[in-house]
Formats: C-alpha cells, sequence, structure tokens
C-alpha cells in the first residue's frame, strides 16, 4: 500500500473519532438539558403544592363563612362549621402562641354530599376531640376528630327517635336529649341519656336513661349536668337529673316563647 494510501485512512479514521465525540458531546448536552428540564418542571410542581397547601391552610373552610362555634367543656379544643361547603375544622385553643393566633388541625370533616340538604341543627364537642352534630333533629351523627374522623356508635342507639340536642359535661360523658322508641314501640316521651365515652372499640355505653318530667320542655343542658326546663311557657327550673330534683329560677305571668340557639337560648316576654 502506497504511503499517501496509509495517509488518507489515518485522516479518515481521525475524523470518524472526531465525529463520533461530537455525537457523544451532543448526545450528553441534550441529556443534560432533559434532566434540568425534568428537574425544574419537577420542582415547579412542588412548590406549587406547596404552595396550594399553605393558601388551604391559611384558609380554613375554603375561605367560606363560618355560623357556628362550639368550645369543649374545659376550653381546650374549638370547632367550627361552614354551612357553604358543609365542613367541621378543629382548633387548639391550649399552648397558643403570638397574639392569641389559631392554628386549624389538619384533618378536616366533610358532610357527605348525599345528605348535603340535611341542615346542622346542634353539635358539641369533647376536650379530647370527639364531634357530635345532629343534622335535621334525626341524624346523630360522631366522629373522632383526632382519628380521620372515625367514626362512633352508641350502643343504645337504635332507641333513639329524634335527636334534638347533644353535649359533653365536664366528666367527658356524651349526653343527649331525644324522643325514644322503647321495645320496638313508639313512645312519645323526652329522655336524657348519659354515655360513658371512654372505650376502644369506637363504641360509647349508655350509663343512664332519665326521663323528662311531663309537662316540661328543655331549653338546655349545660356542661354541670344541669337541665333547664321549660313549664307551661311561664316557669323556668333548673333540674338536676341525678337527684331528679328541681328549683325554679324563674316565673312570669305572661307566656314565655323560648327560641334555640345551639347552646344558647333567648327569652322573650
Amino acid at each position: 500500500m502506497s504511503q499517501s494510501s496509509d495517509t488518507s485512512a489515518q485522516i479518515d479514521y481521525k475524523i470518524d473519532i472526531e465525529k463520533n465525540i461530537t455525537i457523544d458531546v451532543e448526545n450528553k448536552i441534550a441529556t443534560d438539558v432533559e434532566n434540568k428540564i425534568a428537574t425544574d418542571v419537577e420542582n415547579k410542581i412542588a412548590t406549587d403544592v406547596e404552595k396550594n397547601n399553605s393558601e388551604k391552610n391559611d384558609k380554613p373552610h375554603n375561605g367560606k363563612p363560618i355560623t357556628m362555634i362550639e368550645l369543649s367543656p374545659n376550653e381546650t379544643y374549638l370547632v367550627t362549621y361552614s354551612p357553604e361547603n358543609k365542613s367541621f375544622i378543629g382548633w387548639n385553643v391550649e399552648n397558643v402562641e403570638g397574639e392569641f393566633q389559631l392554628k386549624p388541625d389538619d384533618y378536616c370533616h366533610i358532610i357527605d354530599e348525599y345528605v348535603e340538604h340535611r341542615n346542622v341543627v346542634n353539635m358539641c364537642v369533647s376536650d379530647d376531640k370527639k364531634l357530635a352534630y345532629i343534622r335535621d333533629i334525626w341524624y346523630l351523627n360522631l366522629i373522632d376528630m383526632n382519628n380521620d374522623g372515625q367514626k362512633i356508635e352508641l350502643d343504645f342507639g337504635y332507641f333513639h327517635g329524634y335527636n334534638y340536642f347533644c353535649t359533653f359535661n365536664l366528666k367527658n360523658e356524651f349526653i343527649l336529649h331525644s324522643r325514644a322508641y322503647e321495645r320496638n314501640v313508639y313512645k312519645d316521651k323526652n329522655n336524657i341519656s348519659v354515655y360513658f365515652t371512654k372505650t376502644k372499640n369506637n363504641k360509647w355505653m349508655c350509663k343512664r336513661i332519665h326521663d323528662i318530667p311531663e309537662g316540661y320542655d328543655v331549653i338546655s343542658i349545660s356542661k354541670h349536668d344541669k337541665l333547664y326546663l321549660l313549664f307551661s311557657n311561664i316557669y323556668i327550673h333548673e333540674w338536676d337529673p341525678l337527684t331528679e330534683t328541681s328549683i325554679r329560677i324563674f316565673g312570669n305571668e305572661e307566656k314565655i316563647e323560648v327560641i334555640k340557639l345551639n347552646t344558647l337560648c333567648i327569652i322573650i316576654n
């Protein structure tokens, strides 16, 4: 083979090597660019998610109006309700930092859409974050706000017909005012049921049931186990269910109209 042929072959080989190097470099650059773009997109998505979560935390109930507020018996926990998006949010009242700036819990309980036409008429919350609410004087719901809305049942739940009012007392017992069924036969009589809530199976046990005296209407139930009853639309009595004794604390010859507003009441002569 001539010297010129060898030189030409070496040049071609060198050119091939340079081409391969160029292709490898271009591929490396393209890969790096793609990786950078992918990383930038992932970072942008992560930033947007974090921003959205931050905005959600800054606007509980998605900024909808709050119409109901309930405080636990020992004033350690608070729950708010917004009817526009059917949501309940809990707030820790203890160990508040700064200028009494409350922070909402991570869990938000939302009522199922298929019952959205039913209004919440009463709600209450315990110090250990158990929430109870009544819809349209019939449907009672019990959930654990501290356990992602775990449902709670009453062992004597079948007994209750219409549910009017509920609350927790200072001993963390659940108190329910209802009109009850008895032995599968409807009995038009008001009752106060007291439930023990310290159970492990999410089923509360009924401790006792008190019949409301004939002719009396329940106005309110306090966290101190006192019932306030209206008799003949004229007299108001404070009734102790444990001793079944009452004291008349108000009387007026004119009939009294009582308007119930959650745990409050307004008396109009």
